[in-house]
């Protein structure tokens, strides 16, 4: 998973759903800055330690187990999460 992970994170990537799999908040440190919109539903992630995507728009985290927003960066575009 951490070489496709790399893939994306040296893309021009703006919608990216990744939702059931298996991820977890390290896995998802290196995803590409261009990103619009990210759907991480139905990952094991238990924190919103995610880089700073200061072009997102939409973000989706359900089910994802999330107990603490500590590390979570100010999404300042952010519309919908």
């Amino acid at each position: 998973v951490s070489n496709e992970m790399q893939k994306i994170s040296n893309s021009t990537v703006l919608f990216l759903d990744l939702s059931n799999n298996h991820l977890s908040s390290d896995t998802i440190q290196s995803l590409g800055q261009n990103l619009i919109s990210l759907n991480l539903s139905n990952n094991p992630l238990k924190s919103c330690r995610l880089p700073n995507l200061s072009k997102l728009r939409s973000l989706n985290l359900d089910n994802c187990c999330i107990s603490s927003f500590q590390g979570m960066p100010f999404l300042t575009n952010l519309k919908t999460l």
